[in-house]
């Protein structure tokens, strides 16, 4: 009977993970679409801001800058899944048109 429990335990476990994996999931949607995606892109300017600033006194752009900048475009393309996912068009539009007009300065 030790072989059935155990069996069992398994299975409620594997129920348990799937559960939990779902839930981190929610969570991570719903802090991506907390995030002002506006505000991300003005932190883009302004480390594009810095770069230009250590070109003109003849310095190295620094490592940490461009994995900054890589970090919070990462973001942004994470934000526009999260609502493609939710078929929120609308919001897509939005941060599509967001960025180009930043690409385009």
């Amino acid at each position: 009977s030790s072989g059935i429990n155990a069996e069992y335990g398994k299975e409620a476990r594997k129920k348990e993970l799937k559960k939990n994996k779902k839930q981190r999931q929610h969570v991570r949607q719903a802090v991506l679409k907390g995030k002002n995606f506006t505000q991300l892109i003005d932190e883009l300017e302004q480390i594009e801001q810095m770069e230009l600033e250590t070109i003109d006194e003849g310095l190295p752009t620094s490592k940490s800058l461009r994995e900054k900048k890589l970090k919070v475009r990462e973001t942004i393309k994470r934000i526009e899944t999260c609502y493609e996912k939710d078929k929120d068009k609308d919001q897509v539009a939005k941060i599509q048109r967001a960025m180009q007009e930043y690409e385009q300065r």
